[in-house]
């Protein structure tokens, strides 16, 4: 069951965001936990920014989560569960796209091919991350 993810999950949602091996040390606990938990738990988080985790109701453990909001610029179906629950959301909300980024390193090869499953158009921002990983976005229209 998917429900709205809490403070109190935020430990467990970092060591979900560390497992996956994508990030670096320190980067899954700034990215995920101050910029995203933290962020949207508090009530200084923007109008329209949510973050959902998949409950799972026998074992009572998350299994993954999504974090979605307004901008200006793998696992047993549960992250296509995710992305459909962010459009609807996103659409029912009156969004006419979805923009979801990642980069273009290796680490993020797997990513990039469940958006291209999902029938994302990929858009190549020119924006550089870092030496030799740029930003790409995906992008869903409603």
């Amino acid at each position: 069951m998917i429900r709205p993810v809490n403070i109190g999950d935020r430990a467990l949602l970092i060591a979900i965001g560390d497992s996956t091996g994508l990030f670096d040390a320190g980067e899954a606990e700034e990215l995920l936990g101050q910029k995203s938990i933290d962020h949207c738990c508090s009530a200084e988080a923007p109008a329209g920014h949510q973050a959902h985790a998949w409950h799972d109701p026998v074992t009572g453990t998350i299994c993954g989560w999504t974090y979605f909001g307004p901008c200006q610029v793998e696992l047993n179906g549960i992250g296509v569960k995710l992305l459909e629950f962010a459009e609807k959301t996103a659409w029912a909300a009156g969004a006419t796209k979805v923009l979801i980024n990642t980069a273009s390193d290796d680490k993020t090869f797997n990513a990039r091919q469940f958006y291209v499953k999902q029938d994302i158009l990929r858009l190549l921002f020119k924006k550089r991350l870092w030496e030799g990983v740029h930003q790409i976005t995906f992008c869903k229209n409603s």
